[in-house]
């Protein structure tokens, strides 16, 4: 049976995985019984997680992404159980995924791009996946052994690794066979090739006066009569949107002594394990490192102290009891010599507790109980919680990235009067509550308001008025047949250099590209003034012109494509709107 039968025979088993994967939700029922009680009205509670435009993201579709990227990890990682901080990360890992996936998938089906299973096949025979590559047992000779790769591909134990591997190639070759498509669909013309060629294969040396406000006798002070007729002809420029005042108290989640005693019985048992297993197994079995089991030497006087207390007694091939540091950890010295030990490790990290954070969800739920009928400052005060203002929000700029949602955060500021507070909402390390302060409607700022920025303004453009007048008698000098040097010498407020580009594009790096637009349309012996930008004023002429050949024709065309294709390819993604319906406590089951 010939190599691409057999591969075509395990992908339908491999596609079947991949749907029996991502159907299996380890809480799936559990959680919609859970959102099916919040009415009718409540997109989750239909099955709606968010939306990407127009299309809906169905708690199927989520769950299937989480299930996917929860075995990718466990895979990789090599790890039996998701610690509560991985869930947390996967869960915002599965959003941006979905999120892309469901605009993706439009922009696909629009434009008729697919991956055929032969192509699939293929692409999986000939590039196994990076970390594969780098595996000592994948060497022969020191190079990469295909033969041993397709022995890998037809084990049946390495099934889901290829599956997983599979579906992310099926999610991302799709995508770039349409970047590739946009890129090649443009052509370089030959004007931009002849444009380059003469900039890219032409060396400057130039000189040039730069005149600054250096030049102004004193700083220029706007009268008041200039600024307020500034400010009535801008009024447009200073038109603040409607702002939200808001401020926030923060509820940390944090780990405590019962999390601490769940992880010590835990380690109690697995120390009794040790009498009759093996200990490189059990650090398999039960560590937060299962990889880590090869033995490693420390020096003794580098570890903490309850290390080496639990140590010091040790003889070789001996284990500690459960001690804590950081973290709970059981070690067994494999040898002890001097000053240093040979050690291998059980490690348990605490971690919140379900438990834990259902007791800070109950003291939530009893704050917000009492803030409609308290004081919302002396409440915090009560409880112990500092209140934050932020700085004002427009309808455009509410952002709160410690939030693991943003969108119920402002539909509530949006949607609510002053002195309102918001439900609790999840984010990095705990929960946050809000109180709308007050909505100031949009408005004219006032002109004492934003004084300071138009004198700032008028005297900005003032001067360079003014050092552009300067650099103009300067230039009637030049035009008299007085060089740019006896100028630099009989004014020392101005500026002489002499400096050589070798390209356009250094020129254009190092100086800006009025300058190097400017310096490029010289002839040598040609004088251009005055060139006025927000540097200063220059008065530019070019001593020498050389071509030096550098210009690739092939390389060019193939970077001007690349970088129009991609403008081009970043335009067509932009994501439509998102809106987001998870909830608080939605992340409590991912």
């Amino acid at each position: 049976m010939s190599v691409i039968t057999r591969m075509r025979r395990w992908s339908k088993f491999l596609f079947i995985l991949v749907a029996v994967v991502f159907v299996l939700g380890f809480l799936l029922g559990e959680l919609w019984q859970i959102l099916g009680r919040r009415g009718s009205e409540n997109m989750l509670a239909k099955g709606i997680v968010g939306k990407v435009g127009k299309k809906n993201i169905t708690l199927q579709e989520y769950q299937n992404t989480f299930d996917y990227l929860a075995a990718k990890h466990k895979v990789e990682n090599n790890v039996q159980e998701l610690s509560k901080q991985d869930m947390e990360r996967i869960s915002q890992q599965t959003w941006q995924y979905v999120t892309e996936q469901k605009n993706w998938a439009d922009i696909l089906k629009r434009n008729k791009i697919t991956v055929t299973d032969p192509e699939l096949i293929e692409i999986i025979k000939a590039n196994p996946p990076q970390d594969l590559r780098m595996r000592e047992d994948f060497m022969t000779n020191g190079e990469f052994d295909y033969q041993k790769y397709q022995e890998y591909i037809f084990a049946p134990e390495n099934r889901l690794r290829l599956t997983l591997y599979a579906y992310e190639l099926s999610v991302g070759l799709p995508r770039e066979k349409f970047r590739l498509d946009v890129v090649n669909s443009y052509r370089v013309t030959s004007n931009e090739i002849n444009d380059a060629k003469i900039k890219e294969n032409t060396a400057l040396k130039v000189s040039y006066l730069l005149i600054t406000s250096k030049v102004l006798q004193e700083q220029y002070k706007p009268s008041e009569a200039e600024i307020k007729s500034y400010y009535e002809k801008n009024k447009k420029k200073y038109e603040q949107d409607k702002r939200y005042r808001v401020r926030y108290v923060f509820f940390p989640l944090t780990i405590t002594k019962r999390d601490s005693l769940e992880v010590e019985r835990l380690m109690q048992d697995i120390y009794q394990y040790t009498r009759n297993e093996e200990f490189t197994n059990l650090i398999r079995e039960f560590s937060d490192f299962p990889t880590d089991t090869i033995a490693r030497w420390f020096k003794i006087k580098e570890m903490d102290i309850p290390t080496q207390n639990a140590l010091a007694e040790l003889k070789n091939d001996s284990i500690t009891p459960p001690f804590l540091t950081s973290f709970w950890q059981i070690i067994k010295v494999d040898k002890k010599i001097k000053d240093s030990v040979l050690v291998r490790k059980i490690i348990k990290r605490i971690e919140v507790s379900r438990e834990t954070e259902y007791a800070l969800r109950d003291s939530i739920d009893n704050f917000l109980n009492q803030a409609h009928s308290i004081d919302f400052d002396t409440l915090c005060q009560s409880y112990g919680l500092a209140l934050r203002e932020l700085p004002p929000w427009t309808k455009e700029r509410i952002n709160f990235p410690s939030l693991y949602n943003q969108s119920p955060l402002k539909e509530f500021i949006l949607k609510s009067k002053p002195k309102a507070i918001s439900p609790a909402y999840k984010g990095r390390g705990g929960y946050f509550v809000f109180q709308l302060m007050a909505v100031e409607p949009k408005q004219i700022q006032p002109l004492e308001q934003v004084k300071s920025s138009i004198e700032w303004q008028i005297r900005r453009d003032k001067e360079k008025d003014l050092v552009k007048a300067y650099a103009e008698q300067i230039m009637d000098k030049v035009r008299q047949g007085i060089s740019l040097e006896e100028i630099a010498q009989t004014d020392s407020l101005i500026e002489f250099h002499t400096e050589e580009f070798n390209s356009f594009r250094e020129c254009r790096n190092r100086k800006g590209s009025q300058f190097a637009g400017t310096a490029y349309a010289l002839n040598p012996g040609e004088i251009f003034g005055v060139l006025a930008t927000e540097i200063g004023s220059f008065i530019v002429r070019c001593d020498e012109r050389r071509e030096n050949q550098v210009f690739d024709e092939l390389i060019f065309q193939e970077n001007r494509k690349t970088e129009v294709g991609n403008r081009i390819f970043q335009h067509v993604i932009k994501q439509p709107e998102i809106v987001d319906y998870r909830s608080a406590d939605f992340f409590q089951y991912y």
